[in-house]
């Protein structure tokens, strides 16, 4: 531990211009409050302890990019206008913390992340398309399969048939059973019978999870709810020991470039993906650029990379890790594994409304307003490009029209019915495994729905009611003491918050629903004022006022909300769903928690299916 020293306190630096080698970054530090105006920096990467004043530690938060000294200091300073008036004192102050060890150097986070790489092992993989009562959306698909080459890592192709409808599953019975002689792998129709004969199998192997077998997969049980979750169990269950692409079932496999500048390799959030709008589906073919690769074969390359592997095959030297985020790469190692890989979307975006576009960065809005075409056209089209310029690595991922798993190790399952299923299984992954990533491509898939959409294209003012993003948010945090717990370990960690959840008494249960929503309606406002401060610098317009007005309202609500929350918020756990009692909510998390539990032997089990 370093000696004590409570002389750390910035000054008041001018801004300083220039850029200059090398790079650093202020991460793994954890700040403990001390006494007076002091806080303990302690460092996890070295061991290392320092007092310094609490406004050096906050000086400190805007250091975690990677960036010359200098630019650290023109940060620091651009976020504290008062500190400006002794830049030497300043500079001295932040090379002696650096000197201390609490700054990493680019080349040591290099080093860190490039060593011990071993080259990407293209393993068997399996490709799994999820249809529901969309025939002729499956038929456009599958023969557009036929006419391609398989990549031969690809050993088989499973259709996941979802259809409630008889009509739909005679059809699609059809078109498989005419495309099997066209396609060189073989090709599995798992529909009811099938999924049944999967059932039966996994209750002979494994019956004391019967009850957890029902909630994850009979199709019965969910009557009258969108299943989507409950497909995707299915193909996650006939992908263990496989790495496994999952496709929706109307998508064309063309993979189309991004329409803005490209970039490199990146690491970012969901917040740094952007879009593109069209007046019309023929404006957007117009610009369309094809990559002239096959989307599977892109995404499969990526599946199951090391994130050792991605930098050394994307950057040249440390140097090229400017502006990565340091606090967020230090939880990662060279053989941290992309688990999840997701790519853009070409056409319709694939959301269930418009408020999608609040959630983009600055200059996309800017694009959309000042588009000559009316704001509520472009939104009711649905011609976009949403994605990112490049390859982009993130913490957290949820699911895109083509979705990469690597199933060669443990992953969670999904809530069965109803939506926000993918948030929630984004946020489990996380948990169970925290050193893996997600890799965005930086390219997008053609989605063409052959349904009319018009009216997912609604704006309305923002609002939060408690849903399954509700126990996605409750789950989204690493406790302390899971640190270095095996996957599996990490996965009964998660069935038992849930399982606590499902016994707290109501008052208890109310106020962690209340405390949830107020936190989501307080980090909405508070992205409203910034959307709201941007549009003050853009050109006034039509779509502007538009904007505004939808802002504006969803400010006015979100407060309200804030300022009059509702006595007993738990209505459901369930995104759109009513369920009215309390014992339904207690049963439904006492299940999910079970499931949970069950799921590695469920797993396990599934290895030795066979579909004949």
């Amino acid at each position: 531990m370093s000696d004590i020293n409570f002389s750390y306190s910035i000054g008041s630096p001018p801004t300083l211009a220039g850029e200059s080698a090398p790079l650093w970054s202020f991460n793994s530090t954890t700040v403990l409050p001390c006494i007076g105006n002091t806080v303990t920096l302690h460092n996890s990467r070295n061991n290392q302890s320092m007092l310094v004043q609490s406004e050096v530690a906050h000086a400190l938060s805007f250091c975690a990019p990677f960036r010359s000294m200098d630019a650290h200091l023109e940060r620091i300073l651009a976020a504290m206008p008062p500190l400006r008036d002794n830049p030497e004192d300043a500079k001295s102050i932040l090379t002696s913390i650096r000197d201390e060890g609490f700054l990493e150097p680019a080349e040591a986070a290099w080093k860190r992340l490039c060593v011990d790489v071993t080259p990407h092992e293209s393993t068997a993989a399996r490709v799994f398309i999820l249809t529901c009562d969309r025939p002729e959306a499956l038929k456009r698909l599958l023969y557009s399969l036929c006419g391609c080459p398989i990549d031969p890592a690809i050993e088989s192709l499973w259709i996941i048939d979802d259809s409630k409808q008889a009509e739909s599953l005679g059809r699609n019975t059809e078109v498989i059973g005419a495309i099997r002689g066209q396609i060189p792998v073989p090709v599995h129709h798992v529909d009811a019978a099938m999924q049944q004969v999967l059932n039966n199998h996994l209750l002979t192997s494994a019956p004391q999870h019967q009850s957890s077998l029902s909630f994850l997969l009979d199709a019965n049980r969910w009557l009258g709810r969108p299943t989507y979750g409950r497909a995707r169990n299915v193909s996650l269950l006939l992908s263990v020991g496989f790495r496994a692409l999952v496709l929706d079932d109307d998508i064309l496999l063309q993979a189309i470039a991004p329409p803005l500048a490209t970039r490199g390799l990146k690491l970012d959030s969901a917040r740094g993906r952007e879009a593109t709008f069209y007046a019309s589906f023929e404006a957007l073919a117009k610009h369309a650029l094809d990559t002239n690769h096959d989307p599977l074969t892109q995404l499969l390359g990526n599946v199951g990379q090391s994130l050792g592997n991605l930098m050394l095959n994307s950057l040249a030297a440390p140097a090229d890790l400017a502006g990565w985020d340091g606090e967020l790469l230090s939880r990662y190692g060279s053989k941290s594994p992309v688990l999840l890989n997701q790519c853009g979307s070409w056409g319709d975006p694939g959301t269930g409304d418009a408020s999608w576009i609040f959630f983009l960065p600055e200059q996309s809005i800017k694009s959309l307003i000042s588009s000559e075409q009316p704001l509520e056209h472009l939104l009711a089209v649905r011609a976009n490009w949403m994605g990112y310029r490049g390859p982009t690595l993130s913490a957290y991922g949820s699911l895109s029209q083509l979705t990469g798993f690597d199933h060669r190790t443990l992953l969670p399952p999904y809530f069965p019915a109803g939506r926000g299923e993918d948030a929630l299984f984004g946020i489990m992954l996380q948990r169970v495994q925290p050193n893996s990533l997600v890799l965005s491509e930086g390219w997008a898939i053609r989605h063409e729905p052959l349904d009319n959409r018009a009216n997912r294209g609604d704006l309305k003012p923002l609002s939060v009611k408690p849903g399954m993003s509700t126990l996605a948010d409750w789950l989204g945090r690493e406790p302390e003491e899971e640190k270095g717990l095996t996957p599996a370990r990490r996965l009964l960690s998660v069935s038992g918050d849930i399982k606590k959840l499902a016994q707290l008494e109501i008052d208890a249960l109310e106020r962690l629903v209340g405390e949830k929503i107020a936190s989501k309606r307080t980090s909405l406002l508070a992205r409203c004022t910034e959307h709201l401060e941007q549009l003050a610098g853009m050109d006034t317009s039509a779509n502007a006022a538009a904007w505004s007005k939808f802002l504006s309202q969803s400010q006015a609500g979100l407060i309200e909300a804030l300022q009059s929350p509702e006595p007993a918020p738990l209505g459901s756990l369930f995104e759109g769903e009513s369920i009215t009692t309390e014992a339904s909510v207690r049963e439904m998390g006492d299940q999910f928690a079970d499931a949970l539990s069950a799921w590695p032997e469920i797993c396990e089990a599934s290895k030795a299916f066979r579909p004949d």
